[in-house]
Formats: structure tokens, C-alpha cells, sequence
């Protein structure tokens, strides 16, 4: 033992005297022949966290623990490493492994506060509000007088339906709140509850930045008059002192403040034509001489109109009228760092995008990357904002090249127009408003949009719209400012959902009887379903219609009201045939739709993911075909899957066709199985990628 006994000693004088590399290296050497020796381990745990080599720290932590279970200390140690190894990993995007390190952490030390807060904010980011709820309650029952964690344990309990006890949270902060900032906060998670009574007494309406996070507020939670007053009291306000700037940004966003939960379709016409009236008169006082001699930015044009786009109409005109301004107004506030490159052939193509990461935009686009390279194009993944995960670092190990864009938006344009692509793609414009303001330049000779968000982008400077020749009716091409490109069967490669398992309801609070999901978001559900819905339960007096709970609950609140008053007015109990899950991880939402008898697509814009992860489940969906192709979805993926009799022509053919099937086991069950067999027609084709490459390669 004398030759091991001198390594080790040689390793403690290297650590001694900063010489970590050698240290580590040395007992390495020991460890392999005596993987239990104490000064060997304490050695090469120092050493590893002097150069911040996290894992192997933790990994010689972990062995010392085991072999020293009641020394406190080397827990708390390792509890530090584990922690640091989690914050390394949650930096580079690996969520996934930043939570296990800070479980490790936390299996040593489990009221550590850094793991604690760390892995409430994993929890946070992949809307796990479960684990963040655990994580808060053990912190806050430490610290009763951190506000911010009681606002953040507010906001889980919230996502998992609890409003009652996000509430109740809240009225606790409030007791303890001391500061006016701490007070704000509260208001400001008041107001995401809807409780504006509780809200208001908090939050200094004379303040601006208060009032502009009240109109926020108001407008996410489905008050778009109230939001829009605000906002016009603040453009007021800043153009009595000259701030041009201030004033541009408060009236751009009365604008595009839309209800997202309406009443009826009436509803939606008056505000469809107000909504018209509004951008006109916008349009008129923010000419682009205007925005040139003012203070506005580029980031400044970043607004959203998403709403618009459930509202079930042709967004066409509305869309060119915006995309027409926005795309001069952002010229005149860039102007073109050089001209494009002159058109040639394709051979250098970016993806640009702020939804890379794990979603509906990566999981419909994310095969499209690798699919080009393979093709022979240099490929480019362009980011925008911070959100990185496993999913986005996946996609980045496809590409030759991937980058966080800069900010601000004029340095990421820059850099855009520097990378000196051949094509530019954008398959998310209208979900991200400031992705639509790098849409609105001129980057790249060629510019193509895609259908991450169905609607036309109505920008000048979009040259193709690509989307799915199954999904668009005979007339698509009047519905795109853009030259209209179709793929094929899905328009992508689709990975198949695993297969979920099929649960007792009661573990969903649902009851035996014959189960309608309505598994989507408020948003999405037009006023029109309203009447499927009280035919469903006059056909089918047990019926039980399931729907999911929206993460802001003043709009699930909006959707209850609406349809309880439709079944009241019917003569029928809202309470009886409603139930309203929280939201669920995707594992639970997948065993939630294997356990229904059917699904009823949203009208007007049919279901994408949720159709999808229904029909991997063999779960029957029933749609009808809209006029355009964001109402269309669904139906293309039954013809795919061989099921046309899903696809119905009205609300009254669904309704009852759905009682039929979900009072039928025997049909259901054979339906389930022919969509299950049929499910390679649907899922992980490479037909669609074949044909986006020979796009690419005959773009003129």
C-alpha cells in the first residue's frame, strides 16, 4: 500500500496548493484501486468543486455520505453540489437534469433552500405545478413572510385548479406584506384570479407602471374594455408630458386587446368591426414619418393579434392591413443593414423561431430541421428568447449551426441579415410577436412562413405560405396574402404519441357515466359548440362533459358561465352534465383522453396536439370541417386514418353521432381499434419532409 499511500499524499499537497487538475487526477488513481478511501474521496470532492466539476464532485460526495451517514456536514456538502451540478444543467436548457440534481440535493438535505427554489423553478417551466407546490409549501412554512414565494405558491395552486387555495395564499401574503412593491405583486396575482376586489385596493392606479400591469392583466383575463381604458388612460397620460414613446406603445396596445371568451357569435361580429375600426384609426396617427421622428423602437412594434385568429372568421384583410404597416413602419425604424444577397440557388436555410423548445411548435416542425440537412442544405436554428430545454438541445445536435438570437430586435435582425441565409423560415408567425417584427423585414431573398399559427401572415415581405394540401378547402389560395406551397398527409413528420394507460375515472373526479371530452383551452372554444353541447346532453340525459381548466381562471370562469347559462336556458344542469379537470401534466392528459368514450373537436379551430394525442389513444374524435384550414385539422387527419365517418357536416350530426357511440362499447371498441391499426398512415412519415426538400430545392 506504500506506492497508493504516496499518491494520495502527493494529491493532498496539489490541493493544498491550488494544483486542482493534479489533484483530481491523483486521487483518481487511488480511488481505482480503493474506491472507499476517506482522504482519497475528500480529496477528489475538493478538488472537483475548485473547478467546478459539479458531477464528479457529487458523485465522491455521495460515496462519503454512504460511508459517513451521520456527519451532517458532508450531507449539507453534498446537498451544495448537487444544487450547483442542477444550476449547470438548468443554464445549458437540460431541465430534465437540472430537477434530478436538485432532487439529489434535496434527498440530502431536503429542506435545502437553493435546491428548494431551484426546483420550484424547473417545476415552473415545464408547468409541473405539483412539484412546484411542494417545493413553495416547504419554503414559505420556513419563511412565512416571503411574499415572493407566496405569490409563486399562489401561481401552482393555481395551475392545478385549486383557486380557493390560491386565493387564501394570497389573503395570507396580504396580512404579512409590508413593503409597497411585496403589495403590488399580490394585487397584480389577485387580478390573474380574477379577483379584482380584492386587487384594486393593492395597486396605485396613478402610477403608470401599476396601471399598465392592471390593463394587462385585465386583457389576459378576458376584460379587453377594461384593459382598453387603461391603456388609454396611460397614452393620455404620455402624451401630456411628451413621452411619444410611451404613448405609442399604450395605444398599440388598446389596439389588439381582444375578448378571448365571447357570449355568442354576435358577439364576435360587433367586435371583429370594432377591432377593424380601432386599426384604422391607429394606422392614420402612427404614419411612418411619425414613427421616424419619434422614439419608437423596433421592439416597440411587438404586439400580438393572436386572439384574432379564434374567432372563426377570414383574417385576411385585417391581417394585410397590419402587415402592411408593420412592415414599413419596421423598415423605417431599420433600415436595410445592406441589400439581400441576389437570389440564388438554396443552399444555406435558417429557422427562426421563440418556441423551440418542448411544445406544439417543436413537436410539428421539429423534424424539419434534420429533414433539410439530410437534403443537403446548410441548416441554421435561430432562437429567440430563453427558452431552452432538452427538446431545443435535441434539435440544435440536428443542425449545423444554432444560435440564441441578440437583443435587442434591431441586433437581431442584424445578425439575421449577417448570417447571409438563401431562405429564411418562419413556421411560428402570430405566436410570437416579436418573431412577426423580423418577419415584417426583408433578411433573406427568400422569405416562407408556416402554419405554427394557421392564419396568413399578411406581411409583404412573406413570399410562400406553407401548409397541408389535406387540410385547406378548394378556395385556400383567396385566404393568404402569400403564394400558398402544400404538403403532404400531415405537412410533417409526427413522432406517434405513447400509448396511454386507461385509468378509473373517479382518479379524474369523473363519474362511470358516458364521458365527452372537451379537452381544450377556453380560447379555442367558440361559442357555437354551445349548442352541440345541450343537443349532446337532451339525447343523452347522463351525458358528462369533461373540460380543462385554463391556467387564468377568470377565462375558464367566462367559459362556465357561458355554457351553464346556454344548458339553463335549455332547460337543463349545468353542475350535473359539466366537470372541470385542472390542468395535467401530458402523461395524465394522455391517460385522461384514453379513459373518454369520445372527443368533440373545438369548432372553427380544430384541435392540432390534442387531436393528435386523442387518436394515438384510439380515442374517436368528431369534427366538423370548417371554411379554413386552422377548422380543418382534425378532419384531414381522419381521412388519413381512414375514420371519414368522425367527420360530420354540423353540430346536430355530432351530436347524434356521439351519443350513438359513446351508448355502443362494441362499435367504440372496434372504431379504436381500426384507429390504432391505421395509425402509421398518420404518425412518423417521412412523406411530407421528402416533399419540403424537393420545395426547397426547386425555389425560384
Amino acid at each position: 500500500m506504500t506506492f497508493p499511500t504516496a499518491i494520495l499524499d502527493e494529491a493532498q499537497r496539489a490541493l493544498a496548493r491550488a494544483d486542482f487538475a493534479r489533484a483530481l487526477a491523483l486521487s483518481d488513481q487511488v480511488l481505482a484501486s480503493n474506491p472507499d478511501s476517506l482522504p482519497a474521496l475528500a480529496v477528489n470532492a475538493n478538488a472537483a468543486n475548485a473547478t467546478r466539476d459539479f458531477a464528479t464532485a457529487s458523485r465522491a460526495l455521495t460515496r462519503l455520505c454512504r460511508l459517513l451517514p451521520a456527519d451532517a456536514a458532508l450531507r449539507n456538502a453534498l446537498a451544495v453540489a448537487c444544487n450547483n451540478l442542477g444550476s449547470v444543467h438548468f443554464h445549458r436548457g437540460d431541465i430534465d437534469a437540472a430537477a434530478a440534481a436538485y432532487e439529489r440535493a434535496l434527498g440530502a438535505d431536503p429542506n435545502y433552500p437553493l435546491a428548494l427554489t431551484n426546483l420550484a423553478a424547473c417545476a415552473e417551466k415545464v408547468r409541473d405545478h405539483a412539484v412546484a407546490r411542494r417545493c413553495l409549501q416547504r419554503l414559505l412554512a420556513h419563511n412565512p413572510d416571503d411574499t415572493a414565494t407566496a405569490v409563486r405558491l399562489s401561481r401552482a395552486l393555481r395551475g392545478l385548479g385549486d383557486v380557493a387555495a390560491a386565493t387564501s395564499t394570497l389573503v395570507e401574503a396580504e396580512r404579512r406584506a409590508t413593503s409597497a412593491p411585496s403589495r403590488r405583486e399580490i394585487g397584480i396575482e389577485y387580478l390573474r384570479l380574477g379577483e379584482h376586489a380584492h386587487a384594486m385596493p393593492l395597486l396605485d392606479a396613478d402610477d403608470d407602471a401599476a396601471l399598465a400591469q392592471i390593463a394587462g392583466m385585465r386583457a389576459g383575463g378576458n376584460d379587453a374594455i377594461g384593459a382598453r381604458r387603461d391603456w388609454s388612460v396611460l397614452a393620455r397620460r404620455a402624451a401630456h408630458r411628451g413621452d411619444t414613446r410611451a404613448q405609442f406603445r399604450a395605444e398599440r396596445d388598446a389596439v389588439v386587446t381582444l375578448p378571448w371568451v365571447f357570449d355568442d357569435a354576435a358577439a364576435i361580429a360587433r367586435e371583429r368591426a370594432d377591432f377593424a375600426a380601432r386599426l384604422d384609426r391607429f394606422i392614420a396617427d402612427w404614419p411612418v414619418a411619425r414613427l421616424k421622428s419619434s422614439a419608437v423602437s423596433l421592439d416597440d412594434l411587438a404586439c400580438s393579434r393572436f386572439a384574432l385568429a379564434y374567432q372563426g372568421g377570414d383574417d385576411k384583410a385585417l391581417a394585410t392591413r397590419h402587415g402592411d404597416w408593420l412592415s414599413a413602419a419596421a423598415g423605417a425604424l431599420c433600415p436595410p443593414l445592406r441589400a439581400p444577397s441576389s437570389v440564388r440557388r438554396v443552399r444555406r436555410i435558417g429557422l427562426v423561431g421563440a418556441r423551440w423548445n418542448q411544445g406544439t411548435i417543436a413537436a410539428y416542425f421539429g423534424s424539419w430541421p434534420g429533414a433539410l440537412r439530410r437534403g443537403g442544405f446548410e441548416v441554421c436554428l435561430f432562437s429567440l428568447g430563453d427558452m431552452s430545454d432538452a427538446t431545443s438541445a435535441a434539435l440544435a445536435a440536428q443542425v449545423d449551426h444554432s444560435e440564441r438570437l441578440p437583443s435587442p430586435l434591431a441586433a437581431a435582425a442584424a445578425r439575421l441579415r449577417d448570417a447571409d441565409c438563401d431562405l429564411l423560415i418562419y413556421p411560428e408567425v402570430g405566436l410570437s410577436a416579436p418573431t412577426e417584427v423580423l418577419a415584417a423585414l426583408r433578411l433573406a431573398p427568400r422569405q416562407w412562413a408556416a402554419w405554427g399559427h394557421p392564419v396568413t401572415t399578411g406581411l409583404p415581405t412573406i413570399d410562400r405560405f406553407l401548409s397541408v394540401a389535406t387540410m385547406e378547402p378548394a378556395n385556400a389560395a383567396t385566404h393568404y396574402r402569400e403564394t400558398l406551397a402544400l404538403l403532404p398527409a400531415l405537412g410533417t413528420r409526427y413522432a406517434r404519441p405513447p400509448r396511454a394507460q386507461t385509468l378509473a375515472r373517479s382518479q379524474f373526479g369523473l363519474s362511470d357515466g358516458p364521458l365527452y371530452a372537451v379537452p381544450h383551452s377556453p380560447i379555442k372554444l367558440h361559442p357555437d359548440i354551445d349548442a352541440m353541447l345541450v343537443d349532446i346532453a337532451w339525447r343523452d340525459r347522463d351525458a358528462q362533459f369533461a373540460f380543462v381548466e385554463d391556467d387564468i381562471p377568470a377565462l375558464t370562469r367566462a367559459l362556465r358561465l357561458r355554457v351553464f347559462a346556454r344548458m339553463r336556458a335549455a332547460g337543463l344542469d349545468g353542475e350535473r352534465h359539466c366537470r372541470w379537470l385542472p390542468r395535467l401534466p401530458i402523461n395524465a392528459f394522455r391517460n385522461f383522453i384514453a379513459t373518454a368514450d369520445v372527443v368533440l373537436d373545438a369548432l372553427h379551430f380544430s384541435g392540432g396536439n390534442t387531436s393528435l394525442d386523442a387518436l394515438g389513444q384510439g380515442t374517436p374524435v368528431f369534427t366538423v370541417e370548417g371554411d379554413v384550414m386552422r377548422g380543418r385539422q382534425t378532419a384531414a387527419m381522419l381521412r388519413l386514418l381512414a375514420a371519414d365517418a368522425l367527420i360530420l357536416r354540423d353540430a346536430t350530426q355530432v351530436a347524434a353521432a356521439a351519443v350513438e357511440l359513446a351508448h355502443t362499447p362494441r362499435a367504440r371498441a372496434e372504431l379504436s381499434a381500426r384507429l390504432l391499426a391505421n395509425a402509421p398512415r398518420l404518425f412518423d412519415c417521412d412523406e411530407a419532409l421528402h416533399a419540403l426538400v424537393r420545395l426547397v430545392e426547386s425555389a425560384d
